[in-house]
């Protein structure tokens, strides 16, 4: 055989293996889902995700209780495939009643039953948390949050779908979470080894991510924290610094360390949750405070000069939701001494964030009230004077933009009052600016917030409680039967 006729047979002998392997190759996994309903105090939205499954955990069959042996920490996180969401404005404390419940969930189930196949449905995690509406309704509504969240766990409980049972986030356990989100979807949770000096993940959604050795000393310090400011309450949460334990955190008033049991081992962070100071509820203290100084209906900083008075609802003068008129005299500075004046006393206690060496990434309303007017993702927290400035003059900003006729996630006469509010609580609340802060929604399309981290906590968990100061937090999924401790091996294949 001459070298021609050699070479096309070992050519054509590797066409042949390359288009056979590419036949015989096994299918890709079929998707583990699992899906988050957020009660929050602004709507309730549900999270379905998609994850290649999980193997079995080292030393057990799927299914089985996870095992006791150090090799159990080295379990990876699964690969996020998908994540959707869909979400409904009613909230659940305006549920009176279970046939309430009821009315409010099915098309919300119907709309998660389009991203869940039918035939995974039974064996798909279902669960509900709620945050901060719920837990400030706790004393004002009839039967307190235990009647709200029975309603919740009787329209659910029948649903089709593995219901896993309804519970209260406790706020620092829901920044953990939204911690867990940020750092997971940028690829920035260490490895095992990195608790010892060792190799950063390159995990998150877009492959897997390994945890941090649950001993060895929480967080790598190159995680990202994070801010999250929702309507009704604000989380602040970084990474546990090499030398730092609960005791030692609790003992400086510093915040409380959180670990989270992750894929086979733990993280650590330290949490702060402030209810009550979400957008909602700190620009309403806003508004009161104004009110009590007497320039609340006339000359308002908090409000665009404009022919006609601006229709507000002021929380303070009732709940009746009656929109009372105000002139606005457009004064940025004004109105951002009026937040100051209330947020710098009620963080006293949160250290400074520019001193701890953090890089944080504040989403959700702190996002809307800067990126989502204008500004961009690595904005200072001059740009942000600026564009509040020009907000409250009703002026465009300096490239042109001016504010569309519809505000993401609010009012457009209320974004000088809340640009305003964001900026004193950037700066006299959590302290960060100097390119410490990263304005940010969305990690390639995933939106960021506490649900995912949810997700990865409580069904890959593989076992083991959440703790709070080194006490396990009871009562977090305590209606519906759920167990207080992360589901083993709900997310396996």
């Amino acid at each position: 055989m001459d070298l021609m006729s050699l070479a096309i047979v070992v050519l054509g002998g590797l066409y042949l293996s390359l288009a056979l392997g590419q036949f015989m190759a096994p299918p890709p996994p079929t998707p583990v889902f699992a899906v988050m309903i957020d009660a929050g105090s602004t709507g309730t939205r549900a999270h379905i995700a998609a994850f290649a499954p999980l193997p079995p955990a080292p030393g057990r069959a799927a299914g089985a209780a996870p095992a006791a042996s150090a090799a159990a920490a080295a379990a990876a996180l699964p690969t996020l495939l998908s994540y959707k969401t869909v979400s409904f404005p009613t909230t659940l404390t305006e549920l009176a009643s279970p046939a309430d419940a009821t009315a409010l969930f099915a098309p919300l189930l119907a709309d998660v039953g389009h991203q869940v196949p039918a035939a995974a449905r039974g064996r798909t995690p279902l669960y509900l948390r709620a945050t901060a509406g719920v837990r400030l309704a706790a004393a004002s509504v009839p039967g307190g949050s235990a009647a709200v969240m029975d309603r919740a766990a009787a329209a659910l409980n029948g649903s089709g779908y593995a219901w896993q049972g309804a519970g209260v986030l406790d706020g620092r356990v829901e920044g953990a979470y939204a911690w867990l989100s940020v750092n997971y979807l940028l690829g920035r949770l260490p490895t095992a080894t990195d608790a010892g000096g060792g190799g950063q993940s390159g995990g998150g959604g877009g492959g897997s991510a390994a945890v941090a050795a649950a001993a060895a000393g929480g967080a790598a310090a190159s995680s990202f924290g994070a801010m999250d400011l929702g309507g009704g309450s604000l989380q602040v949460v970084r990474t546990v610094r090499g030398g730092e334990d609960a005791a030692s955190v609790a003992g400086a008033g510093a915040g409380d360390v959180v670990t989270l049991p992750v894929g086979g081992g733990a993280a650590s962070v330290v949490a702060f949750s402030y209810d009550g100071w979400g957008l909602g509820g700190g620009s309403a203290r806003v508004l009161a405070a104004l009110d009590a100084d007497g320039t609340l209906d006339e000359d308002n900083p908090c409000f665009p000069p404009s022919e006609l008075p601006h229709r507000v609802v002021v929380p303070s003068r009732g709940a009746g939701g009656e929109r009372l008129p105000i002139v606005g005299a457009g004064d940025f500075r004004r109105c951002v001494d009026a937040a100051k004046r209330l947020v710098a006393p009620a963080f006293a206690g949160l250290p400074d964030g520019d001193e701890d060496g953090s890089e944080y990434v504040a989403f959700a309303h702190l996002y809307d009230r800067t990126v989502g007017v204008g500004l961009a993702e690595n904005a200072t927290l001059y740009e942000v004077w600026e564009l509040g400035s020009r907000v409250c003059r009703g002026e465009r900003t300096a490239d042109g933009y001016a504010l569309p006729e519809s505000v993401r996630n609010g009012e457009r006469s209320r974004v000088c009052l809340e640009v305003a509010y964001v900026y004193a609580l950037l700066r006299w609340g959590v302290k960060v600016g100097g390119g410490r802060l990263i304005f940010r929604q969305y990690v390639d399309g995933e939106m960021l917030g506490w649900a995912l981290g949810g997700l990865l906590v409580e069904g890959a968990g593989r076992g083991g409680s959440v703790t709070v100061g080194g006490v396990p937090v009871g009562g977090m999924a305590g209606w519906g039967g759920a167990k207080a401790e992360a589901a083993a091996g709900l997310l396996e294949g």
